[in-house]
């Protein structure tokens, strides 16, 4: 299925739940590409979603600007080593560790669908980022910012986490698909909000599930 086109610097890592498999991507250009991943990302540098992006997975989306993926086996995915061998049969993971300078989350999508009121009349509505009902919508590095940009979950979760270097988020299982817990972090960075930007669970519009920085 194709999920549109994201903006990255270089190194990406495409993490599948279902099949539990991590792939490794890499692109060097600084134009859109075009990627097809599964429900979530895994960046070596700045993450910048583009305007016109819109995501409809069949379970939530993940954006998260991480430097490894850890197991509870002990072994460790590391998005900055592309000598990484594959692994293909692999534990559930347990935790995100981030380097000593995570980069930024940057969301500006506000994409928008066509839909039909009552009367049959056609009529925009802007969505940017969005996953299916009672989905998990995640966004996850060092500074996070929507400049202008909207997250969409009808009903589902949005997280928004910022943290500083060499933190470790722990991930739990949960029929979502994880629960983050900073309880190791010391240090957080900062989440913002600006030029109109929107978090739309179209149950209460500006309600997170949690979002976790300094200010």
């Amino acid at each position: 299925m194709k999920l549109g086109q994201i903006l990255v610097r270089k190194n990406l890592i495409s993490f599948s739940q279902l099949e539990q498999i991590l792939t490794f991507q890499s692109s060097s250009s600084q134009k859109l590409g075009e990627l097809l991943v599964t429900q979530r990302l895994i960046g070596e540098e700045d993450l910048q979603l583009a305007m016109k992006e819109q995501y409809w997975r069949h379970n939530g989306f993940w954006v998260i600007d991480a430097d490894s993926v850890v197991f509870a086996n002990g072994s460790e995915f590391r998005a900055t080593n592309p000598n990484t061998p594959p692994l293909l049969i692999i534990n559930i993971p347990v935790g995100l560790g981030f380097r000593e300078n995570p980069g930024r989350v940057v969301n500006r999508s506000f994409a928008s669908v066509v839909e039909v009121d009552e009367t049959g009349e056609e009529f925009e509505t802007f969505i940017g980022l969005q996953v299916p009902p009672e989905q998990t919508l995640a966004l996850i590095g060092g500074e996070v910012s929507l400049e202008g940009g909207i997250l969409t979950t009808f009903g589902g979760r949005v997280e928004l986490g910022s943290v500083a270097g060499n933190s470790f988020v722990s991930l739990t299982p949960v029929p979502e698909g994880f629960a983050l817990s900073y309880d190791g972090v010391q240090n957080f960075q900062d989440i913002s909000l600006s030029n109109f930007a929107l978090v739309d669970t179209r149950i209460n519009v500006y309600l997170l599930d949690r979002i976790t920085s300094r200010s």
